[in-house]
C-alpha cells in the first residue's frame, strides 16, 4: 500500500500529465488557427485576383474549405492516435500503481521515474504525429479546392456555356470579322451607288459651258448644276436657261435661254425680237442682233415647242439657225440653277 507521499507524488506526476495534454491541446488549436488564417487569406488573395472583395466574400469565405481540411480523414485519424495514446497512457499508469503495491519504497521511486520517461517520449510521438497529420490537411486542401473548381465548371449552366464559346471562336476566328467588315462596306458602296445614280438620272446632272454663247451671264469652263426635276411637274418658263441635246439622240448639249413659249410667233427684224407682233422687252443680250437667221420670217411654235437664244446673240448657234430650230419639251433635260465654280461666282444663278 501506498503511503502519504507516494500518493502525493502519484496525484503530482497525473496533473502534470493532465497539464500536458492540456497545453498541447491549447497548441494544436493555436496552430490550427494559425493554418485557418493563412489558408484563408491565401484564398482571399486567389478571389482578389479575379475581382473579388472581402465584403463582396463575407467573413466566413475560406473557413468552409480549411475546416473540412482539419477536420477531414487525417483529422480522424490523429483522433484515433489521441485516443490510443491516452489508453496506452492509462495502462501505464495501473501497471506502474501494480509496480509500486508490489515494491518497496526505492522501487516505487524509480517506478516514477520511468512514467515520466515513457510520457515524454509519448508526447514527442504524438508531436511528430501531430506534425506528419498537419502535412495531410494541406494536399487534402488543394484537392477540395479543385474538385470546387471542376463542380463549379460542370454546374454552369448551359447557356453561359454557348454564349462563352460564341465569344471565343468570334475572338479566334478574325477572318469571320474581316468578312463581315467586307459584306458591310459592299453593301454601303452599293447603296451610296444608288443613290447617286437616282440623283443623277432624275434630280439632277452636272455640267460645263463649253464656249462664250452666253456670255456675260454664263461664261466658258463654267460648272453648273442642272435641275432635272422640276420640269416633270411644271412646265418651262420664258428666261429659263436650259440644257438639251444639238439634236435628237447626240452627246453634244446646248444651253441656250427661253425667248418663245409654245403657241407664239417669233420674229426677229432690225435687231428687236417681236412676240406675236410686239417688241420683246429684255436686257439679257449682250449685243443687238445683226443677223435674224431663219427668224427674219415669222416663226408659228406649236404646242410643246420653245424658240432659244444665246446671251451673245452675235455668236450664238440657236433656234435662228436651221440645224437647231426649235426645242420640243421632251428635249429640255432640265433647268441650270445652280453655279459650283469658279468659287469666286459660287451660287444661284440670277434669271
Amino acid at each position: 500500500m501506498f503511503n502519504d507521499e507516494e500518493k502525493n507524488d502519484f496525484h503530482e506526476i497525473a496533473e502534470a500529465v493532465e497539464e500536458k495534454a492540456i497545453s498541447k491541446a491549447e497548441k494544436k488549436a493555436a496552430k490550427q488557427a494559425l493554418k485557418e488564417k493563412k489558408k484563408r487569406e491565401k484564398l482571399l488573395r486567389e478571389a482578389e485576383k479575379l475581382g473579388f472583395t472581402p465584403e463582396m466574400l463575407g467573413e466566413d469565405y475560406g473557413k468552409e474549405v480549411s475546416l473540412d481540411e482539419i477536420l477531414g480523414n487525417s483529422g480522424s485519424s490523429n483522433k484515433s492516435e489521441e485516443v490510443n495514446a491516452d489508453s496506452k497512457e492509462s495502462s501505464d499508469k495501473k501497471d506502474s500503481s501494480d509496480n509500486k503495491e508490489s515494491s518497496d519504497n526505492k522501487e516505487s521511486s524509480d517506478n516514477k521515474e520511468k512514467p515520466d520517461n515513457s510520457k515524454a517520449s509519448e508526447v514527442s510521438d504524438n508531436t511528430e504525429g501531430k506534425e506528419a497529420s498537419e502535412d495531410k490537411p494541406e494536399e487534402g486542401s488543394e484537392t477540395a479546392s479543385n474538385s470546387e473548381d471542376s463542380e463549379k465548371e460542370t454546374s454552369e449552366p448551359e447557356p453561359e456555356k454557348k454564349k462563352k464559346r460564341k465569344r471565343e471562336k468570334g475572338e479566334r476566328d478574325p477572318q469571320y470579322n474581316v468578312v463581315k467588315e467586307l459584306l458591310n462596306t459592299i453593301i454601303y458602296m452599293g447603296i451610296i451607288i444608288i443613290i447617286v445614280f437616282v440623283i443623277f438620272t432624275f434630280v439632277g446632272q452636272k455640267v460645263v459651258v463649253d464656249g462664250g454663247s452666253m456670255n456675260p451671264t454664263l461664261e466658258d469652263k463654267d460648272n453648273l448644276w442642272v435641275d432635272k426635276l422640276s420640269y416633270h411637274f411644271t412646265d418651262p418658263k420664258r428666261f429659263d436657261i436650259v440644257v438639251f441635246p444639238y439634236k435628237k439622240g447626240s452627246n453634244i448639249l446646248f444651253i441656250k435661254r427661253i425667248i418663245g413659249m409654245p403657241g407664239e410667233t417669233v420674229q426677229i427684224t432690225d435687231g428687236k425680237i417681236l412676240i406675236n407682233g410686239e417688241t420683246l422687252i429684255e436686257n439679257y443680250g449682250l449685243s443687238t442682233i445683226d443677223d435674224p437667221g431663219i427668224a427674219s420670217s415669222k416663226i408659228v411654235l406649236a404646242h410643246d415647242e420653245y424658240f432659244v437664244l444665246g446671251d451673245n446673240r452675235n455668236n450664238s448657234n440657236d433656234s435662228r439657225r436651221s440645224d437647231v430650230g426649235n426645242i420640243k419639251k421632251e428635249d429640255i433635260l432640265g433647268k441650270a440653277v445652280f453655279r459650283l465654280t469658279p468659287f469666286s461666282k459660287f451660287g444661284k444663278i440670277e434669271k
